[in-house]
This record gives C-alpha cells, structure tokens and sequence, in this order.
C-alpha cells in the first residue's frame, strides 16, 4: 500500500467537469463512428462477394491463358488460349 502524503488526496479527488464532459462526448462520437464502420465494412464484404461473382462469370466468358513448362533449358511461357 503506497503512502498518500498530504494534500495529495484532495488533488486526485477533483475533477474538472469540462473534462469530463469532453471526455463523454469523445466517447459518444467514437462509439457512434464504430458503429457506422460496423455497416460500412458489412456492405463492403457483400460488395467484395458480388464482385468475385462477376469475375467467376467473366473467366468463363474470355478466353484463358495456358502455362507451358518445357525442359530445364527453356524457361516457362505463357500464352494466349
């Protein structure tokens, strides 16, 4: 237990209420900005989900591409189907 020396008590028992209300409205607003990215990122992770879709659909549309491996003396290529 750690000794509290005198007049050191009175000083941790004030508190300034402008700071604690600075303090309440910083958390209102970081709450409320949390929650909004909490959409923000759902709508986003549908947006990703949709967009692999079209991609899926989109390979089988265009044409592909074929990896050739050959011998060690030649090297790998890549060419157009």
């Amino acid at each position: 237990m750690a000794h509290v020396g005198r007049g050191q008590g009175h000083r941790a028992q004030h508190v300034d209420p402008a700071r604690t209300v600075a303090g309440l409205f910083l958390q209102l607003a970081v709450g409320r900005l949390l929650g909004g990215l909490a959409g923000v990122d759902a709508a986003l992770a549908q947006a990703q989900l949709v967009a692999l879709h079209a991609s899926r659909v989109f390979t089988y549309q265009q044409h592909g591409f074929l990896v050739e491996h050959r011998h060690h003396h030649h090297r790998t290529m890549t060419t157009a189907d």
